[in-house]
């Protein structure tokens, strides 16, 4: 396993080296042997990567080899305990269906906390025709792959049987929401839409249906269209509709409920109502939410109302399990961090962690917000203010002067509210070539660059060799969770970041990139010892100028930094 100083690679000075050491691991590269399949088989490219909360990664990747077909190219992989495993793979019998039912095609894999996996499949085969091919599969603790529901299933509902279906979530318990679109003699346009969760006993269950009568709502109110937007541990679903029927209105249709695992469903804000902290103004578009582990729920809203400006129609709010929603955050107001008048502007999507911390991106306004300073990204911590993390126009320690972030995409955030994010970079020698960045940012800690577009990246796992590969687009990187919000997430809870690179020569592989200082920067040959031997590797560093030189942190690679690592094996040694 190597580490790396991040900053060397970008920099394009040999001897630069900056901050904070972040270890990097190879999981899968293109032309690497693909566990569980017959030999002569390898992966020849890769779709997006996602990990659990201890750092096993999954991803969809593509096969190569004599064996390999269309019908048979891809499959999905996952880490278990860290030993790659192949989950399912096209073309393979779907265990428990009947002697040549096959997975046809696997799509949206999802990873919870513990390391299981779910996906939607189609199936072919004997019995198979368009009203039962869509299936939706999943992992559970020591029972492996099951189905969960398949398409064709009667739904408990006389003449209405489950059909198709969109992406699902996987809770940390291991059940499945998921959007299903239903048929039947009795199924027309205005009730073939419902939200299915999978109980921890039986069969799965319709939640939601379109056409039924709204939780919370009027008699006569029905639900419109609905989808769940996060499932936590204990299996609570938050989910975002419309309703329609007597009364309603283009200012009171939108709506978002959360579902019990008992059964009990709560509607938590509808348009027309007041909404909480906002001077007498209303909900009108409720939605996007996420919720965490302990039963919090962030979500975002739109306003109307006499206080209702072009300006401040929007805002973020959190409600804790049991307790009523409370306002986070309003357009319009003054931004934490920013100057006096820079105000927050729109939000995407809110995100809660583990520890009760919300964050967000979203862009700023005011007279003195410049065009490239608009994008931002803002987070609290459970026991802290909101506070503004990242803009556009900061820079970095790993980046060269006049370089700044420009574009800065939503985040994924873990329980110690470590963020990364997808981001691009304007200034001077910045190109299409060489802008895109994945960026971590740890709390009260710079903007980091993992990786980066036109730049090279080590591919080789030995701390003692290299292999150099060009960086070029995309970067893929899984955002938009919180980490316990049942959907996929590119950052565990112990700080490893997953993604999938393409490299010029359409090579390509999947990585992570771990927040973990080294034990002792004299350990400059990385064995994770303290011995005599680390100053034959400090001389090779010197001599190449390789980033474990830097023993003194001025970011050169010097004489002075031979004093440093004899002090720094003086602290370290046994």
């Amino acid at each position: 396993m190597r580490i790396g100083l991040v900053g060397l690679l970008f920099s394009g000075l040999i001897g630069a080296c900056h901050g904070q050491a972040i270890e990097y691991r190879t999981v899968a590269l293109r032309g690497n042997v693909a566990p569980g399949t017959s030999a002569g088989t390898t992966f020849f490219g890769f779709e997006d990567s996602m990990v659990d909360s201890e750092g096993n990664v999954a991803f969809v990747a593509v096969l190569f080899g004599n064996d390999v077909n269309v019908n048979n190219e891809r499959g999905l992989w996952a880490e278990h305990q860290g030993v790659l495993t192949l989950i399912a793979r096209e073309g393979d019998q779907a265990p428990g269906m009947p002697a040549g039912v096959l997975f046809d095609r696997i799509f949206d894999p999802v990873m919870n906390s513990n390391g299981n996996t779910a996906f939607r499949a189609w199936l072919e085969g004997p019995g198979i025709d368009g009203t039962n091919r869509d299936s939706i599969w999943s992992e559970s603790t020591g029972m492996g792959l099951g189905l969960v529901v398949q398409g064709g299933t009667p739904s408990g509902i006389s003449g209405v049987d489950i059909g198709g279906f969109a992406s699902p979530l996987l809770g940390d318990n291991d059940l499945v929401t998921v959007k299903t679109f239903l048929s039947g003699a009795s199924v027309n346009s205005l009730n073939d839409e419902a939200i299915l969760v999978q109980p921890a006993t039986g069969q799965v269950a319709i939640v939601a249906r379109e056409g039924d009568q709204a939780d919370g709502a009027p008699a006569g109110v029905v639900y419109g269209i609905v989808a769940p937007e996060s499932i936590n541990a204990s299996g609570v679903v938050s989910y975002a509709g419309t309703v329609t029927g007597a009364g309603v209105t283009a200012t009171n249709n939108r709506g978002l409920w959360l579902a019990q695992t008992g059964g009990s469903i709560e509607l938590i804000a509808r348009g027309g109502e007041p909404a909480p902290g906002a001077g007498g103004d209303s909900y009108l578009a409720v939605g996007t939410s996420s919720l965490n582990s302990l039963g919090d729920l962030v979500y975002l809203a739109s306003l109307q109302g006499p206080g209702v400006t072009f300006s401040n129609g929007s805002g973020v709010w959190k409600k804790r399990d049991g307790e009523p929603s409370q306002l986070l955050v309003r357009a319009d107001t003054q931004s934490p961090g920013a100057p006096t008048g820079q105000h927050f502007g729109t939000f995407f999507v809110p995100l809660v962690n583990g520890t009760r911390s919300v964050g967000f991106a979203g862009e700023l306004i005011g007279a003195t917000v410049l065009p490239l300073e608009k994008r931002a990204i803002w987070s609290e911590g459970a026991s802290t203010a909101l506070e503004l993390r990242l803009r556009g126009g900061n820079t970095s320690p790993d980046l060269a002067p006049g370089v700044s972030f420009s574009t800065l995409n939503s985040p994924a955030l873990n329980a110690d509210g470590l963020l990364v994010l997808p981001a691009l970079l304007t200034g001077s020698g910045i190109n299409t070539s060489n802008r895109d960045v994945l960026v971590g940012m740890e709390p009260g800690g710079d903007a980091r660059i993992l990786v980066r577009t036109g730049t090279m990246f080590d591919v080789d796992d030995d701390p003692n060799t290299t292999d150099l590969r060009l960086v070029v687009n995309p970067i893929r990187f899984v955002e938009l969770s919180g980490g316990e919000d049942g959907r996929p997430t590119g950052l565990s809870r112990n700080g490893q970041a997953v993604f999938t690179l393409n490299f010029q020569q359409t090579f390509s592989g999947v990585f992570v990139a771990s927040f973990a200082q080294p034990s002792c920067l004299a350990d400059t040959n990385g064995d994770g010892f303290v011995t005599p031997a680390d100053f034959s590797a400090w001389v090779a560093a010197f001599n190449t100028q390789a980033p474990a030189c830097d023993q003194n942190g001025d970011g050169l690679c010097t004489p002075a930094d031979f004093s440093a690592w004899v002090a720094n094996y003086n602290l370290c040694k046994p």
